[in-house]
């Protein structure tokens, strides 16, 4: 363990802007969620009949978890707003935890400081602590944040240990995914297949009431803690062992395994390059293409959950002033409201897919490898073409992915298969707030490069405003500063045209200025 301190002190230095970032994104989300659902629901009276109805709704329970005293209104926040939420820590968790170990590895910084006297675990120790105090941070500051809003405080404080718990238990996967394989790409492979099973196992549980199912996920062990119920204890002891013994197992594989190496070697390459290869954008999207058939999965996943739950949501909903309000923000009728609240949700994460995306150029830029490309025949212009190719790309199949996954469920539950293309359309109509994101993105990577940043805050304000703006009732010039405010909300609304249009071709312009100067500049 050899400067440790030094790893610790190294660690947060790089990391310090995402993690207060991410921090006040979470425990900002659970404020504004309390906040918004103690508007929803403001008397007794309704918080027991959203009650009655939600207990009953197997649908609702397998996408956001145990229904634990939705009579209150941290129960109700943790229902609605709160697992949600702790699927983002998680991912957090290991993003933060594979960037600083295997990341790092492949990009050969750790062997620098390796040749010198630091200890061959002392990363990884490092890593570990910085994401405990990170997660020990949220943990504290989501139980303030529901306190403040109005939830009991005993409960508060349970939720805050549960959000810790998820946190650090996957950190720990994350941290044993970083010993398996040689890339970064594949570490977080593992690490969030490992999240998106624990989150199958723990819909199942919720679905068929199986405490089997429940125990099998790491996200049930959090939910048995049982926040603003009857609290249970033991289910902290589990996730404090669960994640010793993972973080003992991470130590010891890296013990073993050679450095720069996964315990798992990659299998050789194909002697020749491929079709696919053999061009600029097809060597982007074999790049990516794991990354992609990973967001295809989860969205055509949720987007059934979501589907599925429409006409659910719909009781509930008919039950309540508050939750009519928010809906009639999207739709004057109650289903097709919670559905078009449901494409919003969604298309938040392709739009930030389509972000990621585009500011691969940037990645690529600072990572030297553009540099590579571009010293051959492949023109600048093109290099950022092809990301731009591949980022729009990917928004349209996941948009129809998400579409036909509502539209699917939604079908079933009604009997009118006209609903798989409506839905669909509804999904694809989104495509120009994607359009100009990506647009920015490109602007950003191309002229002012050192704050590509911008474009998550653009993002994270749009996502802010639109989903909290109807139940806040913002002014009109308000809500017009989202990006989504600019698209239809379908179905069941005509497709305002002129407005997609208009944010297609701004999207467009920003694309051809950011393009403009990434070839005029030089490279970072």
């Amino acid at each position: 363990m050899t400067n440790l301190t030094v790893a610790m002190r190294l660690n947060l230095r790089l990391n310090y802007r995402g993690l207060i970032a991410a921090m006040i994104a979470v425990i900002g989300c659970m404020y504004a969620g309390v906040r918004g659902l103690d508007k929803m629901y403001p008397t007794a009276q309704e918080r027991a009949t959203y009650a009655s109805i939600a207990n009953t709704l197997t649908s609702q329970q397998a996408l956001q978890g145990p229904p634990t005293a939705l009579n209150t209104l941290g129960g109700i926040a943790a229902f609605e707003v709160g697992w949600y939420v702790s699927i983002a820590v998680a991912l957090v968790n290991i993003i933060v935890v594979v960037r600083n170990t295997r990341a790092q590895e492949a990009w050969g910084r750790l062997e620098l400081l390796r040749a010198g006297r630091f200890g061959a675990h002392a990363n990884s120790v490092a890593v570990l602590i910085v994401s405990f105090l990170t997660n020990v941070i949220v943990g504290v500051g989501s139980a303030l944040a529901l306190i403040v809003g109005g939830a009991d405080s005993g409960g508060a404080v349970a939720f805050g240990v549960a959000f810790a718990c998820i946190g650090i238990v996957f950190a720990a996967i994350a941290l044993v995914a970083a010993q398996l394989t040689e890339h970064a790409r594949g570490a977080y492979g593992i690490a969030c297949g490992v999240l998106g099973l624990a989150y199958v196992l723990r819909a199942l549980g919720d679905t068929v009431d199986s405490d089997v199912l429940r125990l099998l996920s790491p996200l049930g062990w959090a939910q048995f803690i049982h926040p603003f119920g009857q609290v249970q204890l033991w289910p902290i002891l589990l996730c404090a062992l669960a994640s010793g013994a993972l973080f003992l197992l991470a130590i010891r594989i890296e013990q073993i395994r050679d450095y720069d190496a996964g315990l798992f070697r990659a299998p050789p390459g194909a002697p020749a390059a491929g079709p696919l290869t053999r061009t600029a954008l097809g060597m982007v999207v074999r790049a990516q293409r794991a990354g992609l058939a990973m967001w295809v999965a989860a969205l055509f996943g949720l987007g059934l959950g979501f589907g599925a739950a429409a006409h659910d949501a719909g009781e509930v909903a008919q039950g309540t002033q508050g939750m009519l309000n928010l809906l009639a923000g999207f739709n004057v009728d109650v289903v097709d409201g919670f559905l078009a609240m449901s494409t919003l949700l969604l298309t938040l994460a392709i739009a930030g897919s389509t972000v990621v995306g585009v500011l691969q150029i940037r990645s690529e830029e600072l990572a030297g490898r553009a540099d590579l490309l571009l010293s051959g025949t492949l023109p600048k212009w093109r290099f950022v073409a092809m990301h731009l190719a591949y980022a729009l790309g990917s928004a349209v199949v996941l948009l129809a992915v998400t579409g036909l996954g509502l539209g699917t469920a939604h079908a079933l539950r009604t009997g009118d298969p006209g609903q798989v293309s409506r839905l669909l359309g509804a999904a694809l109509a989104q495509l120009p707030a994607c359009i100009f994101l990506a647009g920015l993105g490109v602007f950003l990577v191309g002229l002012l490069p050192r704050i590509t940043w911008l474009a998550w805050v653009v993002l994270a304000e749009s996502a802010v405003v639109s989903i909290l703006g109807p139940s806040m009732k913002l002014s009109a010039s308000t809500m017009n500063v989202s990006v989504f405010n600019h698209v239809s909300h379908l179905p069941g609304v005509s497709i305002d045209a002129r407005s997609s249009l208009a944010l297609t071709a701004a999207g467009a312009l920003l694309a051809l200025l950011g393009a403009a100067g990434f070839v005029r500049r030089d490279l970072d």
